[in-house]
């Protein structure tokens, strides 16, 4: 036995490859059980064949799941913390992305009507729908014309996300050279991406980084991440819990030691603190102009953001709406003590003139919610709520179906909620 104690983050590296483990072999069994109920023989016979394969990585991991719970259930800062599970889980992740590969071997996989809803609110106006391609990874698109979606994110909104920078880059595929005003190692489209979906956007790509460690792409995005936490930091957008993702994915993927991420805890102390007041009711206009062709083709990225400081509270709200597993589509435009003294009014004057009805239900009327605002919300749900899941699970037998039933339970209100502010939006148009 070796005692593992990184500054106390031992038993969240575990947590986080843990779940990421498990998330990933449930979307996979699902993708591959679809194509087993499937009327062709030939994918029946396929997913058949593939399954032997998830078999192969799952059945190691059996006698490590009675420990991982082991290690969750102690109270003090550090664990200890025998070598051979660790090394099941890094077996594991490998096993894993070979597995997701081999989806690309399923046919009649399809994107959902969702996905081009989602691009198609944070295009500009008059966009005709994208090309969307299911790949593998989408780090192997590198055409401006198509836009990958992973396959296994088919049915996962909290990944779409990672579409921003390949929209951002079909729509403007030579943005010019960097804004001179920003030092970090964003290209223009992740400034664009972050523009739109603020904090579900970074979100969306530690993810990403969690799934591919120790590879070239891994550098790239590890790059990538230190300048969008910057930025982010620099508006009062970088949430506690995307820091505590962005040291556990340091510690999982062995981007730095141990001293780096006290470092990187310390200098970020400030940026964790929020400059006002959040209210959880009656917020203000929230989001700023999204980026035009006209802009960007300019040089100049617009001051204010799709996804403002203001938006966090109606996030917090969603997520507060999610774990309730409530839909979260539209806000009330006032807050609900002024929205009840207007109902009071009404309903008090027995012959109320038109107009003043009008007046008062235009009053009391909702607004839907924006993309970013309620996968940033879904995002934060996700972080709060995962360690739970994972003591559920581990208790289970079967923690892959276990920890899936509260993952896609969470993917269908999201799914839902967005698909249902994607029709108000155009109603109220």
């Amino acid at each position: 036995m070796i005692c593992i104690d990184l500054i106390g983050i031992d038993r969240r590296k575990i947590t986080t490859a843990s779940c990421n483990i498990l998330e990933r072999l449930a979307r996979w069994d699902a993708q591959v059980a679809q194509a087993s109920d499937s009327d062709d023989v030939g994918t029946v016979a396929i997913a058949k064949h593939l399954y032997k394969s998830y078999v192969r990585v799952v059945e190691p991991l059996q006698d490590q799941w009675g420990q991982i719970l082991k290690v969750l259930a102690v109270d003090a800062q550090s664990a200890t913390i025998a070598p051979s599970l660790w090394s099941a889980l890094v077996v594991a992740q490998r096993g894993i992305a070979r597995l997701e590969w081999t989806l690309g071997k399923l046919p009649g996989q399809a994107v959902r009507p969702a996905v081009q809803d989602l691009l198609l609110e944070l295009a500009p106006a008059n966009s005709a729908s994208f090309p969307v391609v299911l790949v593998a990874d989408d780090s192997e698109i590198a055409e401006a014309e198509l836009i990958g979606l992973p396959i296994t994110l088919a049915q996962s909104p909290l990944g779409w996300p990672r579409m921003a920078h390949g929209l951002a880059r079909f729509l403007w595929p030579d943005p010019g050279a960097p804004d001179a005003r920003e030092n970090t190692m964003l290209d223009q489209w992740d400034e664009i991406a972050l523009n739109w979906l603020g904090p579900a956007y970074a979100f969306a790509l530690m993810d990403c980084a969690l799934h591919q460690p120790n590879t070239s792409a891994d550098k790239d995005i590890w790059a990538r991440l230190s300048s969008i936490r910057t930025v982010l930091s620099r508006d009062a957008l970088w949430l506690p819990e995307m820091q505590e993702f962005f040291l556990d994915l340091q510690s999982v993927n062995g981007w730095q030691s141990g001293e780096d991420l006290q470092r990187v805890t310390d200098d970020n102390e400030l940026s964790l603190t929020r400059n006002s007041p959040i209210s959880f009711d009656g917020v203000g206009a929230a989001g700023g102009e999204l980026i035009t062709a006209k802009e960007l083709a300019a040089g100049n990225m617009p001051k204010s953001r799709a996804f403002e400081f203001a938006d966090l509270a109606i996030a917090e709200a969603v997520a507060e709406r999610l774990q309730n597993g409530i839909l979260a589509s539209s806000r009330a435009l006032l807050a609900s003590h002024e929205a009840r003294r207007l109902q009071d009014k009404l309903l008090d004057d027995a012959a109320p003139a038109p107009e003043t009805v009008y007046q008062i239900l235009e009053g009391l009327r909702e607004e839907p919610l924006t993309s970013g605002q309620i996968l940033t919300g879904a995002w934060l749900q996700r972080e709060r709520a995962r360690r739970k899941w994972l003591e559920l699970a581990l208790q289970a037998a079967d923690p892959v179906a276990a920890y899936g039933s509260q993952l896609f339970f969470l993917d269908a209100l999201v799914l839902k909620s967005l698909e249902t502010a994607a029709v108000h939006r155009v109603l109220v148009r």
